[in-house]
């Protein structure tokens, strides 16, 4: 961790490095002071995300959550069917290789998230087009939507962070995305 933060936080001086280190705080510190790194660990993180296929990507995604304890099984098929309808509504792929499929049910009792990345890339209809590498997924109980609507604004600032984006790709495992997740967005 400590070469990535000096990568970004130290260089010439008038050099552009500077300006990044401003950039990184900036998103960090941007909006609510709030931070949500306590809604992502490290179980909350798959490393090597298999599906190839948008709707396939959202089907492992909640597996795996489902399978990890973090979402009730009873409520897949109302999830999947919420997350599925609001990608017809609008891709959720927010582009840079970014997308957070996101929907709101009722009866949840917790904050469903997770972070996948996807080593080939997945065809996500992305604003810009570009393959997707790095999934969020947002689950929340309708009478939280305030709440979702914040760690939704949170990851928007995360993901527009282009080392963000870069550090997670190149990653050697989860702990080193959990890591990253806990710098960029503490």
């Amino acid at each position: 961790m400590e070469g990535r933060r000096g990568e970004r936080g130290r260089g010439t001086k008038g050099g552009g490095r500077r300006t990044e280190k401003i950039v990184v705080l900036f998103i960090c510190l941007e909006g609510t002071s709030m931070t949500y790194t306590n809604l992502f660990k490290e179980k909350n993180i798959v490393e090597d995300l298999q599906a190839q296929e948008k709707r396939a990507v959202m089907e492992e995604m909640l597996d795996v959550a489902i399978a990890r304890g973090l979402c009730p099984k009873s409520k897949r098929k109302v999830v999947l069917e919420g997350l599925l309808e609001r990608e017809r509504l609008g891709s959720t792929g927010l582009g840079h290789g970014v997308a957070v499929p996101h929907v709101k049910v009722d009866g949840l009792q917790q904050q469903v998230t997770l972070l996948a990345r996807s080593k080939q890339g997945v065809d996500f209809n992305a604003v810009d087009g570009e393959p997707v590498n790095i999934f969020f997924l947002l689950v929340s109980s309708k009478k939280d939507a305030d709440e979702h609507l914040s760690v939704l604004q949170w990851i928007s600032r995360l993901a527009r962070h282009q080392d963000f984006g870069s550090f997670v790709r190149n990653a050697k495992d989860s702990k080193e995305i959990y890591s990253i997740v806990k710098e960029f967005g503490g």
